[in-house]
């Protein structure tokens, strides 16, 4: 019961910061976006420190590097997606490459 009204409390307090500086919904949301790209952010550090370290070590293989590499790169277009412009044009080059494949 004690834990239920601790809960509560902090429920109230939290809602009495946000009505106080006038934090919506929105900006909730955008604050959400913002936290999942800072630790995507930290993912690419995380990896590219793994990188660093195993090229002067000596103890990274090629195989280990182009897959790091590939997270890298995929954690990037997941934060910053590409132009539409560069959409139409990576579809026509799939398309041209289904093609020769067929």
């Amino acid at each position: 019961m004690e834990n239920i009204k601790k809960k509560k409390n902090n429920l109230d307090a939290i809602i009495k910061v946000l009505e106080t500086y006038n934090i919506n919904a929105n900006d909730l949301k955008k604050l959400n976006e913002l936290q999942i790209i800072k630790q995507k952010n930290l993912d690419i550090i995380k990896l590219l420190t793994k990188l660093e370290s195993g090229f002067k070590s000596k103890k990274i293989k090629f195989v280990t590097a182009e897959e790091t590499q590939e997270k890298i790169l995929k954690i990037l277009n997941d934060i910053v997606p590409a132009t539409k412009k560069n959409n139409k044009k990576n579809k026509e080059q799939k398309n041209l490459e289904n093609n020769i494949n067929s």
